[in-house]
């Protein structure tokens, strides 16, 4: 096998070898070798993630609650970088809360505990409601990249 070819290894491409990560030096200022393995230690995550949805909880919750500054930073992070969603989310809770909309139940399994899911958030009051099972699912599909760039 020659080590200058691409080489495809569950879904990733290394431009090298995978044995030859192994003869390159770690580099602490954002080198080759730490992208590409930063790139492939989240995807391996999302993929655990995933196929352990419980576990990954737990750990989520564990963390959360040994880390509360590091979580409320997060929060507020995430907050600031999305604020037509925080709208869009505060807007139907006071929906719900006021009885002007009413919780349905999932569009897809009739589960009667749901959430309001938002195809778009610039119309805050459309919402489909999805059990946290298939809102979870149609989140990844709404990630997932069209293929022929449709």
């Amino acid at each position: 096998m020659m080590y200058n070819t691409p080489v495809v290894t569950d879904e990733i491409t290394y431009p090298l070898s995978p044995l030859a990560y192994t003869r390159l030096p770690l580099r602490r200022d954002g080198g080759f070798f730490e992208d590409i393995m930063e790139k492939r230690d989240k995807e391996v995550k999302a993929r655990w993630q995933r196929e352990n949805p419980d576990k990954a909880k737990q750990y989520r919750d564990k963390w959360k609650k040994n880390n509360p500054k590091k979580w409320k930073a997060a929060k507020q992070k995430w907050r600031a970088k999305n604020v037509q969603k925080v709208k869009a989310h505060f807007i139907i809770a006071h929906a719900v809360e006021c009885g002007f909309m009413e919780s349905m139940p999932c569009h897809i399994c009739d589960e009667p505990n749901t959430q309001a899911h938002h195809e778009d958030y610039s119309e805050p009051l459309i919402v489909l409601w999805l059990c946290t099972k298939h809102h979870a699912e149609r989140h990844m599909e709404l990630k997932k990249p069209t293929k022929g760039g449709e």
